[in-house]
């Protein structure tokens, strides 16, 4: 049992949806405790219900896209969020890729997504982005992220004489691109031919890869068709 000392304090109530399914903060129901807690969804741009819970009462538990409170009446739509930055990408339907433009967006009309941007996973994939890169995302092969300008991936590169700079950066193609610097020796002397960049090493870094001819037959050439050689300085060649 518990007790409370105002008058019709014994009862949780929370807002929930009127007969028609439309929210409404007057209509309110009454729980089945005095511990009951409340719920609603989130909300999304210009208060958008994102996902399945509704108003009423309950605890979210595991469920996502759910908010829950423990006072009564608490459960309203949530006021709107200040605007926030994030990168933007535009879908460039003549190369079928997505390119990021180089100004951000100003991202407004949130209420439960501050701060959250997303962007593709493959460059190549439309409508993998969500609102030009505000919000959640809303769509497949798409990341999401809760900081502002946090949907780009940056990688150190040569400044434009070639010359390693670490304020010098480049934004990747994906989210999930990866970053790659060469080998350093001594003295910081660079080994192999790899650049500071956006890209994935592989296994061949600092391997020198050179055209072989193909195993099946002694004089067929196929490009695809390669050996790595003794060292990292050892030179191809190709017949005349």
């Amino acid at each position: 049992c518990k007790d409370c000392t105002e008058a019709n304090c014994n009862v949780r109530m929370c807002i929930s949806y009127d007969g028609e399914g439309v929210y409404n903060a007057a209509n309110t129901v009454n729980c089945p405790t005095m511990d009951s807690m409340c719920m609603r969804p989130s909300y999304g741009k210009d208060l958008t219900k994102v996902g399945s819970v509704n108003h009423g009462c309950g605890a979210c538990g595991e469920t996502e896209n759910c908010h829950e409170c423990d006072e009564n009446i608490c459960n309203g739509q949530p006021a709107p969020g200040d605007p926030f930055n994030c990168k933007q990408y535009q879908w460039d339907a003549d190369n079928s890729v997505y390119t990021l433009e180089t100004d951000s967006v100003a991202c407004s009309g949130y209420y439960d997504f501050i701060n959250n941007c997303n962007g593709p996973i493959e460059a190549s994939e439309e409508d993998d982005v969500s609102n030009a890169g505000c919000g959640p995302c809303t769509a497949d092969n798409c990341k999401d992220c809760t900081e502002a300008n946090c949907n780009v991936r940056m990688c150190i590169s040569y400044d434009g004489e070639g010359v390693y700079n670490a304020a010098n950066t480049v934004n990747c193609p994906t989210m999930d691109s990866m970053c790659m610097r060469p080998s350093y020796g001594k003295d910081l002397t660079k080994v192999g031919s790899v650049n500071h960049g956006c890209g994935a090493c592989g296994e061949d870094c600092n391997v020198r890869t050179c055209i072989s001819l193909d195993v099946s037959s002694t004089t067929a050439y196929n490009e695809e068709t390669t050996e790595n050689c003794a060292t990292m300085d050892s030179m191809c060649k190709r017949l005349y």
